[in-house]
């Protein structure tokens, strides 16, 4: 068909008339949000058009626009985090503006809170399953948040954050709702900005002991808006293979509509060990033929191998004169700028933090050191050894390209440089050599053995292995929404976590321990590659089918691949002066290649009845290249069904309970094994033929192809009320989890002449428990103002069976799998009794008696735990004063510490062993653990409950005209305080650290404990 320039013309025409149609039957709804008490405009509120896809948010002024709305009769609904959702009614008129302010009352939680889930955001009354949300806004403005764990620890029910150590940098552990897995990660996954992220809480490849850093501590607090922590297969089920653990929802901060904002905030702070360690014991003695000078133990004495002539004791480690234990500090100052228009709207951060440890090195020791090298001064890394230096750079935009299509634009970016002190289980770390020095000041020659009050190696030794890491992580994504009707939504994400990790260690010729070839001089330079790419798309359909039933359907799909790749070189026996490994004699050098990708599709269905009942019905199906090849996907269900009660005309309407929801969700989800357990692969070796070095393979693994994911289906029920008028809030659930195909290492026979052990799926964990929340805000008199929150949870968790054939695993650091008993948990042979049988005040070993077979003692992780934010705000929002402590429970600690100090040869220092007037029962834990063949350590297996006073910060809110005096528009001044006290029955140092990292088989031993930290910050705005 052809057209002439006249009937161009007329389509043009035609198009044009339409358009300024269609334009003239719209109009547009405008506004204010408001405090409803104090007036005050309310910033970030959402106000969405009810029944429609159509939402925006109120800009610096608390003032909204929603244009091009259809002409027509609507109901607008307002919410933020804080305050009760408040619903209005408006007609919009052709052409017209229709004002709808809205004045939102504080509560404790709102049902009407948007929650973030997998489809997109959702009302949290629509969703049936617990979702905790932080705001970390402003939480890092008031609290002591040095890093991600401190802004998780104690802020909701059954999210247990594990800290391994009080050295600066150290990881940390992160459980929600107990343990899942024996063979698997155990930690939740985690999204930014709906960008799946590195979280691996293990993260070096150089020795120091035990300690490691964690990824998640590459997030900076400060660029954080809110944290969603969804917890656990009913709620994760859409997330897929490998959120059986929880998902933790990272959303950054964004700059909303209006005049450009400049935040400065700066921190200074300092860092002291306020824990006590034990002191070193030396009982002096003669041997009887020789009458040589030795160590004479009361339990040698009584059996007349020697006698003691005295005892003597040193604290190395807390004399004033050789303590490595002085003052660090922590800085930390940023500037962030946000603001824009009504359709571009930005958020630019930048932050330095630099944060030291208190571990440093003797005054006098230094002296000696550099004495000994002939220089004049050591460099600062060995006077200071641990220290983590790290900028954090942020830009966020979003955009209204059209009235139907936003886009926004987030990324970030970390430099990090943290250096790690040699300690736990490590003949040259630095806190062994404290703990198993002699109990005496000096050095002395005993039995022709130079011994002195320093175990192993003097702190100017251990202090020159130099281990560090470099970190360049970007994380990046756009995000994409497309609403091609008022009741369609199609949503995008695609992003990038890309994470350049170097890590060294290096101990130059002659200097440092003497161990194995150490001095020889040795350099380790391990580099690697870490992605993580996200690709999300999905499509919402929400329709009113009837004026009493609404419907959401979702249909969505998720590409995710992990790869990761690495270098790691080793050179020992430096030249004078050498620092690389090209110079070095000895080297050798490795690589790695790890790739798994997912591939997943999801549906969901929402159906809603008059606004107060909703049933929800999904499925997730997956693929994953780390699945046996006969193993093609996987599917997890879900059901979910959320009834607001208190909507109910037949419900009552009594002053304690203003609001009631009942809940119920049934889901599943998944652990992926690990990158290469299903495949078949064999390793190079090098072999030597006829003299001459011969590459060869030999087989490293049978693979397995029937290998699937580990599955865990999870009922969950309870119920959310709101009391005294919305001024409280209690959440309270039950749930019941259970892991089937959980994989365990089965040994193979030998004649296979390869592998010993394989992976298979034949075990099964549950974990079952209780958790509360309740959230208090009111007003206690005018101008003061109560905020709390109590939450507490108990959890049983349960191994049922490891599969037919199948003896119980030792887990190390005496933990076992055993079914019908905890995961992890602490066996050992039990002491039955003792009795001082010939009254002399000594027990030895005929004197205490030992059951001959391990029995359970215990749960290795808290079973209990309970904590209570409390915060008051006086003198009408000047003052407010904060704190948190936090109560664990229920569970036991490996005292490895001191078991070593009283059995090791290396050691021999403990009071129990050397001083005759402790305790009997002291004794018969040293005499039970000296003693072959059923020698325990069941007496230094200790219950661990403690109370600790984790924080307290004060905070002046200056007045406006103070603010406007110094030429700002608002400023603050904030004193806090973190790990300021600990009440325990623990013999330990501290019952929370853990000598093996973030491993799952925990134990104290020669663990550096948390530090206290005291920070003083000041925010201003302009």
């Amino acid at each position: 068909m052809r057209f002439t320039s006249g009937t161009i013309s007329l389509l043009l025409g035609l198009c044009g008339a339409a358009a300024t149609a269609a334009q003239a039957q719209q109009g547009t709804i405008a506004g204010a949000v408001t405090d409803r008490v104090a007036g005050t405009p309310l910033p970030g509120a959402r106000i969405t058009l009810v029944g429609t896809n159509r939402s925006t948010t109120s800009n610096q002024e608390g003032r909204y626009t929603l244009s091009g709305v259809k002409v027509g009769a609507y109901t607008l609904q307002a919410s933020l985090i804080g305050y009760g959702a408040a619903s209005n009614t408006a007609t919009v008129t052709e052409g017209g503006i229709e004002t709808l302010d809205f004045g939102l009352k504080a509560v404790a939680v709102s049902l009407d809170a948007l929650v973030i889930t997998a489809t997109g955001e959702q009302r949290g009354r629509e969703v049936a399953n617990v979702v905790t949300n932080i705001n970390a806004a402003q939480l890092v403005q008031d609290a002591p948040i040095t890093n991600f764990g401190d802004l998780l620890t104690g802020r909701t029910a059954n999210v247990q954050v594990l800290p391994s150590a009080g050295t600066v940098g150290a990881g940390t552990r992160i459980r929600i709702r107990g343990l899942n897995s024996v063979s698997l990660s155990n930690e939740p996954i985690y999204y930014v900005d709906g960008v799946r992220m590195e979280s691996s809480s293990n993260s070096l490849s150089v020795g120091t002991g035990g300690q490691a850093f964690s990824r998640i501590n590459d997030i900076n607090p400060e660029e954080i808006e809110t944290v969603e922590i969804v917890k656990e297969p009913s709620a994760a089920t859409l997330y897929g293979t490998q959120a059986a653990n929880g998902v933790v929802r990272i959303t950054t901060k964004r700059g909303l509509a209006g005049r450009t904002n400049w935040n400065l905030y700066s921190e200074i702070g300092s860092l002291n060990d306020r824990n006590t360690y034990p002191t070193n014991y030396f009982s002096w003695g003669r041997q009887p033929v020789t009458n040589a000078v030795l160590q004479c133990p009361p339990i040698s004495a009584a059996g007349g191998l020697c006698s003691i002539d005295s005892l003597t004791s040193y604290n190395v480690l807390m004399n004033p004169v050789t303590s490595i234990n002085g003052t660090g500090y922590r800085a930390q100052t940023g500037l962030q700028v946000s603001g824009g228009s009504e359709q571009v709207q930005y958020f630019v951060s930048g932050e330095y933090e630099d944060e030291m440890g208190h571990i440093r090195m003797p005054s006098a020791e230094a002296s000696r050191v550099a004495q000994e090298r002939v220089v004049d001064a050591l460099p600062a890394t060995q006077l200071r050894p641990n220290d983590v230096k790290k900028v954090s750079m942020r830009t966020n935009v979003q955009a209204q390209l059209r009235r139907n299509v936003d886009v926004s634009l987030k990324t970030g970016l970390v430099m990090s440089n943290g250096r790690l002190p040699q300690n736990d289980n490590n003949v040259t770390g630095i806190l062994p050599s404290g703990l198993f020095g002699k109990g005496f000041s000096g050095t002395r020659t005993i039995g022709g053995a130079v011994v002195s009050s320093w175990g192993f190696s003097r702190p100017g030794e251990v202090f020159a292995i130099l281990t560090s890491q470099d970190i360049t992580r970007f994380t990046g994504s756009v995000n994409a929404t497309w609403r091609p009707t008022p009741h369609l939504t199609a949503r995008a994400t695609a992003g990038l976590d890309h994470t350049n990790r170097v890590d060294r260690q290096f101990q130059a010729l002659d200097e440092g321990v003497i161990f194995s070839n150490f001095r020889s001089g040795r350099v380790a330079d391990n580099r690697f590659s870490i992605n993580q790419y996200t690709v999300d798309v999905n499509l919402s359909g929400n329709y009113t089918l009837t004026p009493t039933i609404s419907s959401k359907t979702t249909v969505g799909f998720q590409f995710l691949k992990e790869f990761n790749f690495g270098v790691t070189a080793n050179g020992q026996v430096l030249p004078p002066g050498g620092k690389t490994i090209s110079g070095t004699s000895i080297r050798t050098a490795g690589e790695a290649t790890a790739v798994t990708i997912t591939l997943g599709g999801y549906v969901e269905q929402v159906l809603g009845y008059k606004d107060r009942l909703f049933l929800t019905g999904a499925l997730r199906t997956d693929d994953n290249s780390s699945f046996g090849r006969n193993f093609s996907a996987v599917y997890y269900p879900k059901m979910q069904a959320s009834w607001v009660l208190s909507d109910e005309p037949f419900f009552p309407r009594s002053f304690p309970v203003s609001n009631l929801r009942l809940r119920a969700a049934y889901g599943a989800s998944g652990q992926q094994p690990g990158t290469t357990d299903a495949a078949q692969f064999y390793t190079p070796v090098t072999n030597t033929v006829r003299g001459i070095d011969t590459p060869g393979l030999s087989l490293a693994s049978l693979g397995n192809p029937d290998l699937r994911p580990e599955r865990s289906a999870e009922l969950e029920v309870g119920f959310d009320a709101g009391l005294l008028n919305d001024a409280a809030h209690l959440e309270f659930t039950y749930y019941n989890k259970k892991t089937r195909d959980a994989l365990v290492l089965v040994p193979l026979a030998l004649s296979l002449g390869g592998p010993v052990a394989q992976f298979v799926n034949l075990g099964s964990v549950q974990n079952k428990g209780l958790e509360a929340v309740l959230n208090i805000s009111t007003n206690l008199a005018p101008g003061v103002a109560m905020d709390v929150t109590l939450s507490g949870s108990r959890n049983s968790n349960k191994l049922i069976t490891l599969g037919a054939g199948i003896s119980p695993i030792g887990a190390g650091n005496n933990t076992r799998h055993v079914p019908g008993y905890p995961i992890f948990g602490y066996w050992d042979r039990p002491i039955i009794g003792y009795n001082d049988i010939n009254g002399d005040g000594i027990l030895t070993s005929p004197e205490v008696f030992v059951g001959d077979t391990s029995v359970f003692l215990g749960y290795s992780i808290p079973r209990n735990e309970a904590a209570i934010n409390l915060g008051f705000t006086l003198f009408h929002n000047r003052l407010r004063i904060g704190g948190q402590v936090d109560y664990r429970g229920g569970f036991l600690a490996n005292n490895f510490t001191d078991y070593f100090r009283c059995t090791s040869t290396a050691a021999n220092n403990c009071r129990a062993l050397n001083d005759p007037k402790v305790p009997l029962s002291e004794q018969a834990r040293v005499v039970a653990a000296r003693t072959p063949p059923f020698a325990t350590a069941v007496g230094f297996i200790e219950d661990a409950e403690f109370v600790k006073f984790r924080e307290l910060s004060f905070t002046y809110y200056a007045t406006d005209a103070m603010a406007r005096a110094l030429h700002m528009s608002r400023l603050s001044f904030t004193l806090t305080g973190r790990n300021l006290g600990t009440i325990t029955g623990y013999t330990g140092i501290d019952p929370e650290v853990n000598g093996g990292g973030q491993n799952d088989a925990p134990i104290d031993f020669l663990t550096q404990p948390p530090v206290q930290f005291w920070t003083f910050r000041v925010n201003m705005g302009f």
